[in-house]
């Protein structure tokens, strides 16, 4: 968990870097207080997304372990296909999604260690 929060931390410390905001105007990822305070990125994180994923048990969170998990019987399923796919995809719709707002898109410390 640590090491995702960390990835989701600097991501949004760089799009706050390039972009001089890291997200819509209202987001408090534009808030650098908000930013270097883990609890509540590590929070924002499990609520979106992963709770909607957690809802519809592709996902577990334990948080006595501080892990989050893949369906097991979801991930043996996926091929490596699958997973480029998504990865693809997520760049794409990221792309897109910052480019509505006018700011650039560098998705490489997110994707780079998917397992």
């Amino acid at each position: 968990m640590e090491v995702m929060i960390a990835k989701y931390q600097a991501f949004y410390l760089k799009q706050l870097e390039i972009n001089g905001k890291a997200d819509r105007d209202n987001s408090p990822y534009n808030n650098l207080e908000f930013l270097n305070d883990t609890k509540k990125l590590q929070s924002n994180l499990l609520a979106n997304p992963f709770e909607k994923f957690e809802r519809k048990r592709f996902i577990y969170q334990s948080k006595d372990l501080n892990i989050i998990s893949f369906d097991e019987v979801l991930w043996q399923k996926l091929t490596t296909s699958d997973i480029t796919k998504a990865i693809k995809q997520f760049e794409q719709d990221g792309k897109d999604y910052f480019e509505k707002l006018g700011m650039s898109f560098d998705p490489s410390g997110l994707t780079n260690q998917i397992n």
